[in-house]
């Protein structure tokens, strides 16, 4: 049975106000890994980042995680999601897209 939620985390390198957020250290782990455990007891986690070189460190710590990576478009965030969820999770009924710099995500209320 395909799983019923497929939480497509779209994260880069690149960020005007804080460069590297995404993989800054918050007591002892990349900021994406509280995401991602947060997230993962909700269905299958798809990491979606961009083709830039610059977002190869965020493909190497979504290794770490044990989840699905994408790589797709730098600039139609819509169509990597896209394509994150028809390579991984074709068959979820529901897409949730989550933000990789935002950890205060309440897992309850997705669920909910």
């Amino acid at each position: 049975m395909p799983p019923e939620l497929a939480v497509v985390l779209t994260v880069r390198i690149e960020s005007e106000r804080f460069p590297g957020k995404v993989l800054a250290d918050v007591e002892g782990k990349p900021l994406m890994a509280w995401i991602v455990e947060r997230l993962r007891p909700l269905g299958t986690v798809i990491v979606a980042t961009t083709t830039l070189p610059a977002d190869d460190a965020i493909v190497d710590a979504a290794k770490g995680l044990n989840v699905a990576i994408h790589r797709g478009s730098v600039d139609d965030v819509v169509q990597r999601v896209n394509d994150a969820m028809l390579r991984f999770a074709p068959n979820a009924k529901y897409l949730l897209r989550g933000l990789g710099d935002c950890p205060f995500i309440e897992p309850s209320l997705i669920a909910r």
